[in-house]
């Protein structure tokens, strides 16, 4: 029988300390002690990979995650979960529904984790054969697949609204191809035109970083957090900023938010003189 009182894990191994069940004598993550393996010898990039993905990362894995982490890290202010986490920053709300709002705005399928974990998806389907993806972007057969998203209406990994990727885009594909001995991003330069025409947009960068979660070996779920994770430094950076400037400073705010409170405030008075309830 199932012990009610027990977590089954095999992620991490906790001893009590004797007398304290609440504390711990040692800790073993994946069968690395804590103490003696981890904090001796591993990376904060490296914990976080035996963490999540489990066993032991190659050196490549490393320097390649954290080049990808430095390139998300911050998606700048324009970027609709950074302006979320500003949006809820500048009011004052706690720090934990600053990274809530990043979280659920930054969780959609346009550049958001939705979409990085469809591309990964075609990669798992298509792999290095072009002609496989120029037959899924045309149809990319995404609905249905879970019944909370609505469907996508572009290509994924691709931007409608550009006809190719950015110069910078390429320029920093181009440097993480030279840290991928997969052949996977290597493979997705040398056939970015292509595949770009037949989605009609650029490629993106969630696109992008789908391609280096692929060639990382992570599977579709695992690059969903992993994106959602990794670029939140960003929107707290902003949203501590926002929070110490106020929101007399803050963009697309200013009077036209007040005006509308007072607008809203006329016309109950105008009801409630009318005898009428405002609905």
């Amino acid at each position: 029988m199932t012990d009610p009182y027990q977590v089954y894990t095999r992620i991490w191994q906790e001893v009590p300390a004797p007398g304290n069940a609440f504390q711990t004598d040692r800790i073993r993550c994946r069968g690395y002690d804590l103490v003696e393996d981890l904090l001796p010898h591993a990376s904060w990039p490296e914990m976080l990979w035996l963490l999540i993905q489990g066993g032991q990362p190659e050196a490549w894995q490393i320097r390649l995650l954290e080049k990808l982490a430095l390139v998300i890290a911050n998606p700048g202010p324009r970027d609709a979960s950074v302006r979320a986490a500003m949006n809820s920053g500048v009011s004052g709300a706690p720090d934990a529904a600053v990274l809530s709002a990043a979280l659920a705005v930054g969780a959609g399928a346009h550049g958001g984790s939705r979409e990085v974990e469809l591309v990964l998806q075609l990669w798992q389907r298509c792999g290095l054969e072009l002609g496989n993806w120029q037959q899924a972007l045309t149809d990319p057969d995404c609905s249905g697949v879970s019944e909370i998203w609505p469907e996508i209406q572009h290509a994924p990994g691709f931007d409608p609204y550009t006809d190719a990727a950015s110069a910078g885009l390429v320029s920093i594909l181009t440097k993480l191809a030279a840290e991928d001995p997969s052949g996977v991003l290597e493979w997705l330069l040398q056939n970015r035109l292509s595949l770009e025409a037949t989605a009609g947009g650029g490629l993106s960068l969630s696109g992008l970083s789908a391609a280096v979660f692929h060639a990382l070996g992570v599977d579709p779920a695992q690059a969903s957090f992993w994106y959602l994770w990794l670029r939140l430094p960003g929107a707290m950076a902003h949203a501590l900023e926002q929070r110490e400037q106020g929101w007399r400073q803050f963009p697309f705010v200013g009077q036209g938010v007040e005006t509308a409170i007072q607008d809203a405030d006329t016309e109950n008075r105008e009801q409630v003189q009318k005898g009428k309830p405002h609905e």
